[in-house]
């Protein structure tokens, strides 16, 4: 019941609370048990970015499946069509995504620095690559998003700016299998490609 209650969760931020009601535990068990399956690589928790300059920023990790067929398997989805149709299908996307770039470091000996961004008026950035000097943020999206909320949601990052630390250039990540420059700078990336 706790793993299929964590699949339900994946691509979503932690609750022990929740987690613990559906499999008939205490809070604390669930975060024991929670750290039992990040110890064993079965999923791995994503932390809010950490800087001084910004401010009410979430302060509890996001939760991915490291296995994608895993957590389908755990939500009963057992084809493409179920997968199309569910309402789990934009969670197990993201997962898929940041499962990627996560193994894509890992393959080359490199641990991906990542971390995610939402304030206390649930604005969220999917996804920051920190990456040298530079901050780059990634939208996992199944369609292409309007250029105006993408600039109004990177604005609430710009202060780490003030700090030495640039933001890169944005990348969108939706279904597809093509690498289109949108903007000067911004990219959309099918997710095929990565």
């Amino acid at each position: 019941r706790f793993l299929c209650a964590v699949a339900m969760s994946t691509g979503c931020a932690v609750n022990y609370a929740n987690l613990g009601n559906a499999a008939d535990i205490s809070s604390p068990t669930a975060k024991q048990w929670m750290a039992f399956l990040e110890g064993t690589g079965i999923v791995h928790l994503l932390w809010p970015i950490e800087h001084a300059s910004l401010k009410r920023v979430a302060k509890g990790p996001k939760v991915f499946f490291t296995d994608t067929g895993l957590a389908a398997y755990l939500l009963r989805i057992n084809n493409e069509e179920d997968l199309l149709k569910s309402t789990y299908f934009t969670a197990l996307f993201e997962t898929y995504v940041v499962n990627t770039i996560r193994e894509s470091y890992l393959e080359n000996g490199l641990v991906a620095q990542l971390s995610y961004f939402k304030d206390s008026n649930a604005k969220e950035i999917d996804l920051l690559l920190h990456f040298g000097d530079a901050l780059y943020p990634i939208e996992i999206k199944k369609e292409q998003t309007s250029f105006a909320k993408l600039r109004k949601k990177i604005k609430l990052i710009s202060a780490v700016e003030e700090d030495g630390l640039k933001i890169g250039n944005v990348c969108i990540v939706s279904l597809g299998r093509n690498v289109e420059k949108l903007a000067d700078d911004i990219w959309q990336i099918g997710a095929s490609c990565l």
